[in-house]
């Protein structure tokens, strides 16, 4: 039986994909052992900041880790926005791997510092709250 948080992160996701288009990246350069869940990535409009994402649990534990070093070590492809919400996933693999902000912004409306065009393009994904 499938839970209601990850029938809810797949329902989520199918609503980035929808949306979207994959973008590749490189491998990251530092790869902490200890912080695999954590990645950087270009601000949509602003592609010289990062913003700080972190991979979300979907229960498959060792497996999870050994996914995600893989994508810090050899690039992934992502789809989404990281101030709302990604979907990404090692280059070579077909694992999706949740992925949101590290500090999500709560406002309701349009947050700071995100263009009108990049606000309706998450709310059509359903990840702009």
């Amino acid at each position: 039986m499938v839970s209601e948080r990850r029938l809810s992160r797949v329902k989520q996701m199918k609503g980035i994909l929808a949306v979207y288009q994959w973008k590749e990246h490189p491998p990251l350069k530092k790869v902490l052992p200890g912080d695999v869940t954590h990645f950087q990535l270009p601000d949509p409009d602003a592609p010289n900041k990062k913003v700080s994402v972190v991979a979300l649990r979907n229960g498959f534990g060792k497996r999870r880790r050994t996914t995600l070093t893989g994508a810090r070590a050899h690039g992934f492809a992502f789809a989404g926005d990281p101030r709302f919400g990604v979907v990404l996933t090692p280059l070579g693999q077909h694992e999706l791997i949740a992925v949101r902000p590290k500090h999500p912004q709560l406002s309701g409306g349009r947050p700071n510092g995100v263009d009108e065009a990049s606000w309706q393009l998450a709310q059509a994904a359903g990840i702009g709250h």
